[in-house]
């Protein structure tokens, strides 16, 4: 029995969502290739953009595929969670947390965004807010704040006590 492309991309788009992304990801290459279908779902952009990323080191291809995922359904939060993922393997750490956050603006409540950024936590505010988070001044008080948050017990290990 023979499948259509859509049923293909469809299958494609499921095996990625059920964690079995290598498998996904090459249905999705190989219908790429022959070019999707006009109504195919935006997912398999996303997820075709994620996968670049991931099999083929082709961070900026993935990206601009999890992009055009973002234009065919802007109100996806998988599509974000996707591009985030994207940024991340890119190393662009501030561009992967604004597509997170447009993602939680679409959806507050979508699971893998939340799961995302508990995973990769927040900073702190800079203790002098009115001067740059690089500024030496901030630096140096960062760490005084951070040394005086550990428990007592851990500070004195690292003195040597």
């Amino acid at each position: 029995m023979q499948i259509s492309e859509r049923e293909r991309i469809a299958r494609a788009v499921t095996l990625c969502r059920e964690n079995r992304l290598e498998d996904g990801y090459a249905l999705l290459k190989h219908a790429a290739i022959e070019g999707f279908p006009k109504d195919s779902p935006s997912a398999a952009y996303s997820y075709l953009g994620y996968g670049m990323a991931v099999f083929e080191a082709r961070y900026n291809d993935g990206v601009a595929a999890c992009q055009r995922a973002l234009e065919v359904e802007f109100y996806q939060p998988e599509n974000y969670w996707n591009l985030a993922r994207t940024y991340l393997l890119l190393g662009a750490r501030r561009k992967a947390v604004q597509a997170l956050n447009a993602g939680l603006r679409v959806d507050p409540g979508y699971a893998p965004l939340l799961r995302l950024r508990r995973e990769m936590g927040s900073r702190k505010r800079p203790v002098l807010r009115f001067l740059r988070r690089d500024h030496w001044l901030n630096r140096m008080l960062g760490s005084v704040r951070h040394e005086l948050k550990k428990p007592p017990q851990s500070r004195r290990n690292q003195e040597g006590d």
